[in-house]
């Protein structure tokens, strides 16, 4: 008996949604978490005939979803091999010998007819023949192939003409997208494109093309593909533009790293101008497009950084424009070459890049993208234990904060009351020698008094203005960010090292340790002096978070 858990392999590819085990109703997102389960089941270096199949599924479900379904899919998808050993086999028959064929089907009637007939008779008989159905201009594409020999695009001519007599044929429209989802020769790729664009020339042309776009921008100067992309656009005459919408969505993540200013400009200006009209599970896309062009505004400052940027910047760069395999195959590099150098993350990033949020939240999206594949979920075997470690940890940190130098700096500018006796009691005193000096012969007893409530009086006033001041704020805030660089931020590296726990999750327990903190001192039970402050840097500390996922994936 085989394994309940092993996939139907026979519902493809003519079945992927019953394959992936969707509902009738199904988005994006449940086809991401099917496609998902099943990767980390048949991963593409341990089963790579079974990853394609997977692969291969989930594009043309995923495909359908991002354009709106055009086309539904055919019920049941013509299989190329199958005809062809069909047609093999019929004319090695013996017609003498060869059953009646049981069913009236236009593939068994051609089957037929190669029985008793040569393919060349066949093929002249089916290009006269009138009312043309679409399995004729189908069979006419695959017996071409066989008796047409100096036309190398004679297949997709004919299924052209078909869908040019039968546009809302749904098998024909498929067939055609199957074609050009497979490994064509690029010197084809612009014959192709331009004879698709005479035929095609409504929104769909983007659904049915985009996968020899995707070769062409991979392959050719980018010159050559938005001078052929125009041209094509130029034959489209439709009001509807969500095929234009969905397709720069989905060309501009790969072409912002080759193309010219102008052209990328026009594109995200169409993209803003209609974006009410760009279907809501696209939004995600849309997201991740405008970071990616903020992203690039910044670039060159970006890689100014050292080895960690850089090597951040390379993944970004295999998730837009290779595939998923290699893709991920870089990003793992990254984390290993992150993860084996804590220095190197030390130095990558300063508390509040803010210059840098856009490369933050593309890393963000990349991690989780890569992470739902691989399946990586960190579970906490005991919170209580490591809710402890972490309270211990934050002790003995504040502790050794307070008896380093930058403590005694701290101590000695949290209070108002010592700045403001640090400042003022020279002045005051000086103030004092110098009326000694100078009016001496007049000065009793009373005199003196007066002098010392008035100097009191004025340094309690300037005690209060310090105590409510904007400037001793900024000194606290100053001291406490130096404290961080100095001390916290290494100490936070080790830990991380030392648990391989998320940052995400002690970053968690340490602001709730803080807020319990905060409520004991109310009552003057406070543990912590300066560790409170650890949060709000925690939060803006971009290595961090770099450095816990390289564990993460590397462990």
């Amino acid at each position: 008996m085989s394994d309940p858990a092993e996939p139907d392999w026979y519902q493809l590819p003519h079945d992927p949604k019953t394959f992936f085990g969707l509902p009738e109703e199904y988005d994006r997102k449940d086809l991401k978490r099917r496609y998902n389960k099943l990767i980390r089941v048949y991963k593409p270096e341990k089963h790579p005939d079974e990853f394609q199949q997977i692969r291969a599924a989930f594009e043309q479900l995923d495909n359908a979803l991002r354009y709106g379904d055009q086309f539904p899919l055919p019920g049941a998808a013509i299989n190329v091999e199958q005809i062809w050993a069909e047609i093999f086999e019929a004319q090695q028959t013996d017609p003498a010998v060869t059953a009646e064929p049981q069913t009236e089907s236009p593939a068994a009637a051609i089957l037929q007819q190669l029985q008793e007939s040569r393919p060349q008779e066949v093929f002249r008989e089916l290009k006269t023949r009138k009312n043309k159905t679409a399995y004729d201009y189908y069979a006419l594409a695959l017996l071409s192939d066989a008796v047409v020999n100096d036309d190398p695009l004679c297949f997709l001519r004919w299924l052209l003409s078909g869908l040019k007599a039968l546009p809302e044929e749904p098998v024909l429209f498929h067939l055609l997208q199957a074609y050009f989802h497979a490994n064509v020769d690029i010197k084809l790729v612009p014959k192709l494109l331009q004879a698709t664009a005479k035929i095609v020339t409504n929104d769909r042309f983007y659904f049915l093309t985009e996968p020899l776009w995707d070769q062409l921008l991979k392959e050719a100067p980018f010159e050559h593909f938005a001078k052929l992309l125009a041209a094509c656009e130029a034959r489209i005459k439709d009001h509807r533009i969500t095929g234009k919408l969905t397709f720069y969505l989905h060309i501009a993540k790969p072409a912002i790293w080759k193309a010219d200013a102008a052209w990328l400009d026009r594109v995200y200006r169409v993209l803003e101008e209609h974006h009410d009209q760009i279907p809501s599970s696209l939004e995600g896309d849309v997201e991740l497009l405008f970071h990616l062009r903020d992203y690039f505004q910044q670039r060159d400052q970006f890689l100014e950084g050292n080895s960690v940027r850089q090597s951040m910047d390379d993944s970004l760069y295999a998730f837009c424009t290779e595939s998923e395999v290699e893709s991920d195959r870089q990003f793992l590099e990254s984390q290993q070459l992150i993860a084996a150098d804590a220095d190197e993350a030390y130095r990558a990033f300063q508390i509040g890049s803010q210059e840098h949020e856009s490369v933050f939240l593309l890393w963000s999206w990349l991690t989780q993208d890569v992470g739902d594949r691989l399946g990586l979920e960190f579970e906490v075997d005991n919170e209580d234990r490591l809710r402890s470690k972490v309270h211990q940890w934050m002790r003995e940190l504040d502790k050794r904060t307070m008896r380093s130098p930058v403590g005694w700096m701290w101590a000695a500018v949290i209070s108002p009351l010592m700045v403001s006796f640090g400042c003022l009691i020279p002045v005051v005193a000086g103030l004092l020698v110098v009326i000694g000096l100078f009016f001496r012969e007049y000065l009793t007893g009373t005199t003196i008094a007066a002098i010392a409530a008035l100097a009191a009086a004025v340094l309690s006033v300037v005690l209060t203005v310090v105590a409510k001041s904007s400037w001793h704020s900024k000194i606290v805030i100053k001291t406490a960010e130096l404290i961080y660089r100095r001390v916290w931020k290494r100490e936070l590296l080790d830990f991380l090292q030392m648990t391989h726990v998320p940052i995400e999750i002690i970053g968690t327990i340490v602001m709730q340790l803080v807020a319990i903190d905060d409520q004991h001192a109310q009552h003057d039970n406070s543990e912590y002096t300066v560790i409170s402050w650890l949060p709000h840097y925690l939060q803006q500390d971009f290595s961090l978070l770099v450095y816990s996922t390289a564990l993460r994936f590397v462990v």
